[in-house]
């Protein structure tokens, strides 16, 4: 019996040795991916250099996250979200940039009521018509695109709202004509929880869907949080820049609209949206500190740097034109270039211009 006792006994310590090992050695397996990826999200990025620009609040508008500018008129549009404050309504703005000292201007529109922009679209028609398209984030956690037009004494009239179930976490998008467009999805769901996982793990749940006037097709799968979008209407490509993988990717746009790859070029972890700069020159905004961008979210008197990068698209050269510790101008999602000025937009706090640095 006596034998028999310390053989469990012995069996048991081994167990148990075995048990903590395995947690030990688990726990260490978990701490090194958790640095990992934090280390690959930029969490101990330090930006510190202020940019030479003079950078000034244009308007104060809480979240405008997404700016387009007709190149034509010099007018500028952008969006008023929710993304930091969820509770409040969000908005289209209009800014004409011509005048000596720009004011903003709100849209009015009574539809859609239940209104939180994400990205923004400007498209001129042949024939002068101007539209704007926008992803809807509604209260009920379904999501929606909406599309206005511009009247000729600037006024939205709003055109139609547009639902899918395909529609799982719409990010950004861009027209290539009024009733056709290409639109992110940058993962499985529109909420903080899932997003946190999914980054976490580094998974591949982001789409690219199609809008041919009728319905939604999705033309890209698994890609890793793919958020701005541009369209190259002359070399008929696609640009789209994915947030954790750090590639600005391109694609040709065929006879059906499918997209088949062309290129991928490395920027950096962080990509946010994307605008033109001029013929084959993109405009690529960066979250260099995508762990401080989180927590900027929930506060947003939290600092979060950024960085704006000049892409050559055909030779794949890049370099840094704006870079910010986030003290004065905080997440910048998005630019444009104006004459001699950089209109910045930003995830949760407002639109700046920034003046001096030659642009």
């Amino acid at each position: 019996m006596q034998l028999i006792n310390a053989y469990f006994i012995t069996m048991n310590r081994k167990a148990l040795t075995w048990v903590v090992v395995t947690a030990v050695t688990l726990a260490l397996i978990l701490a090194i991916y958790t640095y990992y990826r934090l280390h690959t999200l930029g969490a101990f990025t330090k930006v510190l250099r202020h940019h030479e620009a003079s950078c000034r609040i244009s308007a104060p508008v809480t979240g405008a996250e997404a700016i387009q500018l007709d190149k034509e008129s010099g007018i500028l549009y952008f969006i008023g979200n929710n993304t930091c404050f969820p509770q409040k309504a969000g908005g289209i703005y209009h800014m004409d940039l011509t005048e000596d000292f720009p004011k903003h201007h709100p849209f009015k529109f009574s539809t859609p009521k239940d209104f939180h922009p994400h990205g923004l679209s400007y498209f001129r028609g042949k024939q002068g018509e101007k539209f704007l398209l926008t992803n809807n984030h509604r209260k009920d956690g379904t999501h929606s695109v909406e599309v206005f037009q511009i009247t000729a004494n600037r006024v939205l009239k709003h055109l139609k709202t547009l639902t899918s179930p395909q529609l799982t976490s719409p990010n950004d998008l861009v027209a290539i004509s009024p009733d056709q467009f290409y639109l992110t999805n940058d993962g499985r769901a529109h909420n903080r929880k899932t997003r946190a996982i999914d980054t976490f793990l580094n998974r591949r749940t982001g789409s690219v869907l199609y809008y041919d006037g009728v319905r939604f097709k999705k033309v890209l799968d698994n890609l890793k949080f793919p958020n701005g979008i541009a369209f190259d209407s002359l070399e008929k490509r696609l640009f789209i820049g994915e947030t954790l993988s750090g590639y600005v990717k391109g694609y040709q746009v065929l006879e059906n609209n499918d997209l088949q790859f062309q290129s991928e070029i490395s920027v950096a972890v962080g990509i946010d949206n994307l605008s033109w700069a001029g013929p084959g020159r993109l405009l690529v905004a960066v979250h260099p500190d995508l762990y401080s961008l989180s927590k900027h979210i929930k506060n947003s008197t939290f600092a979060s740097p950024s960085r704006l990068f000049q892409l050559d698209a055909d030779q794949g050269e890049k370099e840094i034109i704006f870079e910010s510790s986030g003290d004065n101008t905080p997440g910048v999602s998005s630019a444009v270039r104006y004459k001699q000025q950089l209109i910045l937009g930003t995830v949760c706090s407002q639109l700046f211009v920034c003046e001096g640095a030659g642009y």
